[in-house]
């Protein structure tokens, strides 16, 4: 059995296949495969020239069978050097195992991965990507065609994140001045640190979610409801007042607050920051 493709004028193609026949002769068959050609080329510039890194490896030998410009370029290898390697070349041992023991266990169909895969770049440079991935055939193979998203920088900012969080909370936490944050609309406390904890008197879970009203006295909470009003919705965003409060254990205290209005993407007022001082023996 012989079998070819011709081009034509006009960019037609056609397939042809000849088969031997029991007394020495032959049939022929052209098929006219035009439209699947056209298709094959959208779909190789749709490879091609997508953005992110795109790879079709074997599944039983893990060789590559093709790779898109983006891949070429993300993990500085050539398209022939490519061609030489496997799936597992861009990886650590670990992940090599991890792998194979990820294709072995798979099943049809496609496949994003929650995992987060550590990939190798020619210079050595480790990666973090999520990999998109679907079985299917692929020139005579089965196939895994993979897109990889490289989330490295995002999982750094986030790392960077949560290093500031945690030192800005340790911050807080340890502050010797009071500090409260309120949200604008009923004035509930939505943080409160450990100084503003033993001032009170009360656990921070008696304390957030609830206004002053929950928490002072009815004269003591109307004045701070309206020197809160004044700093939200008033002309000057901050303002600095000396307040009588009852406490739970320490009794009659007299406090100096600093009230700052926090705005929103609007610009409207998004919180209420609050940071207080005991100044009940200063006074005496």
């Amino acid at each position: 059995e012989n079998e070819e493709e011709q081009v034509l004028r006009g960019d037609r193609w056609l397939k042809i296949v000849e088969r031997r026949t029991a007394d020495g002769g032959s049939v022929g068959i052209r098929v006219d495969i035009t439209d699947l050609k056209r298709k094959e080329a959208s779909f190789r510039l749709l490879f091609d020239s997508h953005p992110l890194p795109v790879f079709v490896w074997d599944r039983s030998t893990f060789k590559y069978l093709a790779v898109n410009d983006a891949a070429c370029r993300h993990y500085g290898y050539s398209r022939e050097q490519f061609m030489a390697m496997t799936s597992l070349d861009i990886r650590s041992r670990e992940g090599q195992e991890l792998l194979r023991s990820t294709v072995a266990n798979a099943g049809p169909g496609e496949v994003r991965s929650e995992r987060v895969w550590n990939h190798i770049k020619s210079d050595g440079t480790p990666i973090d990507v999520i990999i998109y991935a679907k079985m299917l055939p692929y020139d005579g193979h089965l196939a895994t065609l993979s897109v990889a998203v490289d989330i490295t920088e995002r999982r750094q900012a986030e790392k960077e994140l949560r290093r500031t969080r945690s030192f800005l909370d340790a911050v807080i936490e340890n502050m010797p001045a009071i500090l409260f944050v309120k949200e604008p609309q009923e004035h509930r406390y939505v943080l409160i640190n450990r100084a503003g904890e033993e001032f009170l008197g009360m656990s921070r879970g008696e304390i957030i979610g609830k206004t002053d009203f929950d928490l002072l006295s009815t004269d003591e909470a109307s004045l701070s409801f309206v020197r809160d009003l004044e700093v939200l919705f008033g002309k000057q965003n901050q303002s600095f007042d000396e307040e009588a409060i009852e406490t739970r254990h320490s009794g009659p205290r007299l406090i100096a607050t600093r009230r700052l209005a926090i705005p929103g993407d609007d610009d409207q007022s998004q919180y209420l920051l609050g940071v207080a001082e005991d100044i009940t023996e200063r006074k005496k």
